[in-house]
């Protein structure tokens, strides 16, 4: 079982990890990692790894609104500043955590202000 202290630290090491793009995100992720949001759902951390950091390219800059961490989850508001028409985004991200790693994240905003973006990129 993972206390609260746990998942603190390992959804801040998670964060820092997956910004960089030498960083061993991939090594805090579950074997049977998830990822879900309005847009999207991959199965595995490679596909979802380069789909986040080439996303990265589109972000200015994010705001934390509140972290609430519990045994084996962590939850996080926060405005996502982008440079796109999307602007600043209010996102919530819950991730669940299996043997000490990551194992799923559900990632929830308004998907409207994205889906001409995507249509227009050719992935809607």
């Amino acid at each position: 079982m993972t206390t609260t202290s746990d998942s603190r630290q390992l959804i801040s090491s998670f964060l820092a990890a997956r910004q960089k793009p030498d960083g061993d995100a991939a090594g805090l992720l579950h074997s049977d990692f998830t990822f879900e949001s309005p847009l999207m759902r991959f199965e595995g951390a490679t596909k979802y790894l380069q789909s986040h950091r080439s996303f990265q390219n589109l972000v200015k800059g994010t705001t934390m609104i509140s972290e609430l961490y519990g045994p084996n989850e962590a939850t996080l508001l926060y405005d996502l500043e982008t440079a796109t028409p999307a602007g600043v985004q209010r996102t919530a991200e819950h991730f669940r955590i299996t043997d000490g790693k990551v194992a799923s994240i559900i990632l929830l905003f308004d998907s409207a202000p994205w889906r001409p973006i995507f249509e227009h990129l050719g992935r809607g």
